[in-house]
């Protein structure tokens, strides 16, 4: 019985695949942990660089996120941008753009916002392409 509910708590809490990513940012900025944050990112590496993203962390108290859509994105725009990341297009199986509505609590009070989400897949894998503090 008690394998049966922790099966039925892993599905209730457990994201998409392609959410991942999203996820490990979301858990990194509020647990104020940069290699949760950095799971995101292949090869780990964020465009932000350790100090900016440990002075970003320290401003957001909370955030909280619902994913809105999701699209696939194999168009152009996503490959320019995958090109300049230095990712190879044949290394991509699978690429997608989610619009996120963040809540973002700082000192300063609340703000809401909807942004889109890049994520690619990469030998089975999806990854961010962007820092969520941009």
């Amino acid at each position: 019985m008690e394998r049966k509910n922790q099966w039925l708590l892993e599905l209730a809490t457990s994201v998409p695949d392609y959410e991942k990513p999203l996820k490990y940012e979301i858990d990194g900025i509020n647990k104020n942990n940069t290699k949760t944050y950095k799971k995101a990112f292949l090869n780990e590496e964020t465009s932000i660089g350790d100090e900016n993203l440990k002075e970003y962390m320290k401003e957001i108290k909370n955030v909280s996120y619902e994913v809105e859509d999701v699209e696939d994105s194999s168009g152009m725009g996503i490959l320019d941008t995958i090109a300049v990341r230095g990712i190879q297009s044949e290394d991509i199986q699978d690429a997608k753009t989610l619009e996120v509505g963040l809540k973002v609590e700082t000192e300063d009070g609340e703000q809401a916002v909807t942004v889109e989400f890049d994520v690619i897949k990469v030998h089975g894998r999806w990854y961010a392409l962007y820092d969520l503090s941009y």
